[in-house]
């Protein structure tokens, strides 16, 4: 009877529930000892006091501190053929001949520009003794224009004036004339029948005598009608035309004066400045001469110091148109002008220019050491320091960094323009204390707050640590502040 009173109590809801209950406010310090410490043992990590070296790698070339580039820069000739050129890679001396070009051609063209001077010199010297002549007869040729306008103005106004209205009444006093000498031939012809009428001379006298008179009356009526015509002529065709004759003489004098005008105005403007461009002319030939005879020293081209030819020149220690340079500069070929034709370097000491990632800029600092190496596999390790970064990014996003080379014991192999591979030291300490990242845990309210999960044999629970996180390597992170070494720190599975 009492044990199924128990049982019944053991299977009741209320002692299921108490028994739940009970079982899940249980902490991790309820169980086992040995069971925790197996726990704590596969999920922490142990701080450790280990040498933390942080580097930054640098690609980039071997640059020579001291090199010369030799430039052609011609005044006036351009074409520079090769007779005799020093090879790529020639050891040199300072003043010793790198090249020779022909010279020929340009001797040949000064020889010409002397004799064109000669020619030029005669030709301004007449030029100006011209100059006040020329001008002297535009002149004269404008007051004879003037002088002709003034004529004609006056031949036109006096005859409009006079000349015209005179013909006119000429015209007409000729047909009155004539026309009174016909009506006094009618009428002495009229009055000699009359008389000879009452008259005792005989017929034949009288016949004669009319015979002529009536003759006389023929003409003077011929007389007028060759009048009335040369009236009709006078008045409708001759003045008309005298009036358009008149006047067109006067307007083509008077178009010869504005050119005249014009000609004095621009002519002697003219003469003047074509005198002037002649003299400017012979100067520019002056000029061309000096620049030409400058030139003819560039014919031999000699070493501005010691060291070994490189052909082309250099950028951040590119060499970029060597191959090319190397096939064109050779006896019966063309040297470029007005940009580097060879560069004579001195192979000690060197320096190196290179590049970083923009994400490595907030680390890298004037005076940091590095570790320079070549491409070659067996190559030296040289030491160096960085002595320049260009204070923005350059057309690849990269920063450009300048690093010294230190070291005494450089091979003679290497040389500018050999691929170098730096390692920059950006930061290094001896006894950094690291753990693994996954140690590390961001507060939830304030994200760059960090904490770790210290465990230690004294607690039963870990106990949250506030900490200043450091540099990173790999998986690992430093701690500069909140741990010291030998302190056991929980990771975190995720």
């Amino acid at each position: 009877m009492l044990q199924r009173t128990l049982l019944s109590l053991l299977l009741s809801p209320l002692f299921l529930l108490a028994t739940a209950a009970a079982q899940e406010e249980a902490s991790p310090s309820d169980k086992a000892p040995e069971n925790s410490a197996e726990k704590n043992s596969a999920t922490t990590a142990v701080v450790e006091a280990v040498p933390l070296r942080i580097t930054t790698d640098v690609e980039g070339l071997f640059v020579a501190r001291e090199a010369d580039e030799v430039i052609l820069r011609p005044e006036e000739w351009k074409e520079f053929k090769i007779a005799e050129i020093v090879p790529h890679g020639s050891t040199v001396s300072k003043g010793e001949v790198l090249v020779r070009f022909e010279s020929k051609a340009l001797d040949e063209q000064i020889e010409d520009l002397e004799l064109e001077l000669r020619l030029s010199e005669l030709a301004l010297l007449k030029a100006e003794q011209e100059l006040p002549r020329a001008t002297e007869e535009i002149e004269k040729q404008h007051e004879q224009a003037q002088r002709a306008f003034e004529e004609a103005k006056a031949d036109y106004q006096r005859y409009r004036e006079v000349e015209r209205e005179m013909s006119l009444r000429s015209a007409k006093m000729r047909l009155k004339n004539t026309e009174q000498s016909v009506e006094s031939a009618r009428e002495e012809l009229a009055q000699l029948e009359k008389m000879y009428e009452a008259d005792d001379l005989t017929e034949e006298t009288e016949e004669i005598v009319l015979k002529r008179q009536r003759h006389v009356v023929e003409q003077a009526e011929f007389r007028l009608e060759g009048a009335k015509q040369n009236y009709e002529v006078t008045v409708n065709i001759d003045i008309p035309r005298n009036d358009i004759s008149r006047k067109e003489r006067l307007d083509q004098v008077e178009l010869a004066l504005k050119r005249a005008e014009t000609a004095l105005e621009t002519d002697r403007a003219r003469t003047k400045y074509e005198l002037q461009q002649k003299r400017q002319s012979r100067l520019d030939a002056i000029q061309r001469h000096a620049n030409l005879v400058q030139d003819r020293a560039l014919m031999e081209v000699r070493s501005p110091a010691d060291g070994v030819v490189y052909y082309g020149g250099a950028t951040d220690g590119k060499w970029g148109d060597t191959s090319k340079l190397i096939g064109s500069m050779r006896p019966f070929g063309t040297a470029p002008t007005d940009s580097v034709m060879m560069t004579i370097v001195k192979l000690k000491p060197l320096y190196v220019v290179g590049s970083v990632e923009e994400s490595a800029r907030p680390s890298i600092k004037i005076g940091q050491p590095a570790t320079i190496e070549t491409a070659a596999e067996d190559g030296p390790k040289l030491s160096g320091k960085l002595e320049k970064i260009s204070s923005i990014p350059q057309g690849d996003k990269k920063y450009r960094v300048e690093l010294s080379v230190e070291s005494d014991d450089i091979p003679d192999w290497v040389v500018p323009g050999l691929t170098a591979k730096a390692k920059v030291t950006t930061y290094e300490n001896a006894d950094a204390l690291m753990i693994p990242k996954s140690a590390v845990k961001a507060d939830e309210k304030d994200p760059d707050a960090k904490y770790v999960m210290v465990v230690s044999p004294e607690i039963d629970k870990p106990q949250k640590k506030s900490v200043k996180v450091g540099k990173s390597k790999d998986d690992k992170v430093e701690i500069v502040e909140g741990l010291k070494a030998g302190d056991k720190v929980l990771l975190n599975k995720d």
